[in-house]
C-alpha cells in the first residue's frame, strides 16, 4: 500500500514538472522571438565592426535555431513524459530519462557559452559615428530606415552609441531568458532524479512475487500429504481411538457369552 502512494505522489509530480516545461518552453520561444528584431537591428547597425561580432557573441546562443529547436523538441519530450507516466511505461519514461539528460547537456553549453562576457568598449562606439554622413542618402535607404527603426524602439535620438552598448552588454529581455534557462534546467534534474524512481518502483513492483500464489501449493500439498497418511492408516488398520469399534460383531458377542 505504502508503494502505491509512493507511485501515485512521483506520477502527480511528474504531471506537474511536464506541464511546467510546456509553458517554460513556450515563454523561452517568445522572448527569442522579441530579441531577434532588436538583434537583427543592432546587427545591420554595427555590420563590419567589433560591435556586430560582441552582439553575435551576447545574442546567438538565446536566438540560435539549436536553441529553438531544442525548446520545440523538449514539448515533444514533455508529451512522451506525460504519456509514459500515464500508461506506467517502462520504455517510455527511459527514453523520456534520455531525451532530458541530451537536451540539458545542450542548455548547460548554451548557458555557458552565453555568460561569457564579450571583449567590447566605449570606445568601439565611435566607430560608428563615421556612418552618420550616410544618413539620408538614396544609396543607403536600409541605412536609413534601420537608424529610424532603433531610434523609434531604444528611445533615442541622434546619438545613441550608448544604447547599442547597453543592448550589447545585456538587456532585461535576455536576463529572462537566461533564468528560464536556469530554471528549465532545475527543473530538468528533479524530473530526472523522480523519473529514475518511478522506474525503479515499477520495475521491482512488477518483479515482487505474489504471495498466495506461493502459498496455494503448499496448502494443497499438505491436504494432499494429510489425506494420504489418513487413507494409509484407515488402510493399514492404525485407528488406535477406538479399538472395539475395529472388531466384527460376531467376535465381540462371543466374547460377551464367554465372559
Amino acid at each position: 500500500m505504502a508503494r502505491q502512494d509512493a507511485v501515485r505522489c512521483l506520477r502527480c509530480l511528474l504531471y506537474a514538472l511536464n506541464l511546467l516545461f510546456w509553458l517554460m518552453s513556450a515563454c523561452v520561444l517568445g522572448v527569442a522571438a522579441w530579441i531577434r528584431d532588436s538583434l537583427n537591428t543592432v546587427l545591420t547597425l554595427t555590420a563590419h565592426t567589433r560591435l556586430e561580432e560582441a552582439a553575435v557573441l551576447t545574442y546567438s546562443p538565446a536566438v540560435h535555431p539549436v536553441i529553438i529547436a531544442v525548446c520545440c523538441f523538449l514539448v515533444i519530450i514533455a508529451m512522451v513524459g506525460y504519456c509514459g507516466v500515464l500508461r506506467c511505461d517502462l520504455l517510455l519514461l527511459s527514453w523520456y530519462l534520455c531525451s532530458l539528460l541530451v537536451i540539458f547537456c545542450i542548455e548547460l553549453s548554451s548557458a555557458v557559452w552565453t555568460y561569457e562576457e564579450p571583449p567590447v568598449h566605449r570606445s568601439d562606439v565611435i566607430s560608428l559615428k563615421t556612418r552618420m554622413p550616410n544618413y539620408g542618402q538614396q544609396r543607403y535607404q536600409w541605412l536609413t530606415h534601420t537608424w529610424n527603426t532603433f531610434q523609434t524602439e531604444f528611445k533615442c535620438c541622434g546619438g545613441c552609441g550608448p544604447k547599442i552598448y547597453s543592448f550589447i552588454r545585456g538587456t532585461k529581455q535576455l536576463q529572462v531568458l537566461r533564468f528560464l534557462g536556469v530554471s528549465i534546467g532545475v527543473a530538468q534534474i528533479l524530473a530526472m532524479a523522480l523519473t529514475l524512481t518511478l522506474l525503479w518502483a515499477l520495475y521491482y513492483g512488477r518483479k515482487a512475487p505474489e504471495p498466495n500464489t506461493t502459498a496455494a501449493p503448499d496448502d494443497s500439498a499438505s491436504l494432499t500429504a494429510a489425506h494420504g497418511h489418513t487413507t494409509e492408516a484407515t488402510q493399514s488398520g492404525c485407528n488406535h481411538t477406538n479399538p472395539t469399534a475395529a472388531k466384527p460383531p460376531g467376535v465381540q458377542l462371543e466374547m460377551e457369552r464367554l465372559s
